[in-house]
């Protein structure tokens, strides 16, 4: 701040003492210089990225259902990056006014001892926030038995680094469908979705 701005300040201040009187001057200054609660609720969504159709679809549709319900949403992208999503999350959850946090990252394990109202779609078992647990095992097992009634003995899984879960639900169908898991038959990349299995493909071209 200049010493030209600084004056003025204090002339602003001094003419608002002048008057409304020192007990005011607090008051009278909050009340014109802040911002007031905005009318509608903000949900914010954290999202690892929107680069995939997965994750941009799922947060497209998430801002539709917010907007029905009257709110408004705020996107933050956390890059699969626990220390910035934490932070995010802590600063709209204490500084930034938001009125609820969902979480789509399924590694995410952010630390909530106020419990801000804050929800995981694919939650682990350390966050400490209300989840909706997508279980995937129907899915899995009923794809599973639809290549069995086609005699399909070597079924091949397709992955990537960030779907481990994913891998060991295939594990446990294929052994519940008395079918065997071969190493050969397992293709795990290092891209991510669609990338991923046309990765795969190739490899088994």
């Amino acid at each position: 701040i200049t010493a030209t701005e600084e004056s003025a300040q204090n002339t602003q201040i001094h003419g608002i003492k002048q008057q409304h009187g020192n007990g005011d001057v607090v008051h009278h200054c909050f009340e014109k210089f802040s911002k007031g609660k905005y009318p509608k609720k903000l949900i914010v969504v954290f999202s690892p990225e929107i680069s995939s159709d997965f994750y941009n679809l799922l947060v497209i549709n998430l801002e539709k259902r917010i907007l029905r319900t009257g709110a408004i949403m705020s996107l933050v992208i956390t890059g699969f990056d626990g220390q910035k999503e934490q932070e995010y999350f802590d600063y709209y959850s204490k500084e930034g006014r938001s009125d609820g946090i969902i979480l789509l990252d399924p590694q995410s394990q952010i630390q909530n001892p106020d419990f801000f109202p804050s929800v995981a779609l694919f939650p682990n078992q350390k966050q400490t926030c209300d989840t909706i647990h997508v279980d995937w095992s129907p899915a899995v097992n009923e794809a599973i038995q639809l290549l069995k009634r086609q005699n399909r003995q070597h079924i091949v899984f397709v992955g990537e680094r960030l779907t481990s879960q994913k891998l060991s639900i295939f594990r446990e169908c294929m052994q519940k469908n008395h079918l065997p898991v071969l190493e050969k038959n397992l293709y795990i990349s290092d891209l991510r979705f669609e990338n991923a299995g046309k990765w795969a493909v190739e490899q088994l071209m």
